[in-house]
């Protein structure tokens, strides 16, 4: 049974979404990301680029550690994990 996690959402990935943080369940970041997105559809175009990598302009974290410096999308995760999910934010 893989474990489970908890998400963390800004209100900008899906502004429709009624639940900002949620527990799933997921071996990898990779899965859980999938689980974000099938439930929340329309925030696929703002968590993946067209070739299915995370965007450059989302940070995922794992009990705060960047996951662009570990495994990536591939990070295993454990029970009671959380994630972290950011958008960068521009402007001028």
């Amino acid at each position: 049974m893989p474990p489970a996690v908890v998400v963390h959402l800004p209100a900008i990935i899906d502004p429709s979404a009624s639940v900002r943080t949620f527990q799933t369940e997921g071996e990898t970041v990779r899965e859980v990301l999938d689980t974000v997105i099938a439930r929340y559809p329309s925030s696929a175009s703002r968590l993946r680029g067209t070739d299915g990598a995370i965007s450059p302009f989302v940070a995922l974290y794992v009990n705060g550690a960047d996951i662009r410096f570990g495994d990536g999308l591939d990070s295993r995760l454990k029970e009671g994990d959380e994630i972290l999910v950011l958008l960068a934010m521009a402007g001028g």
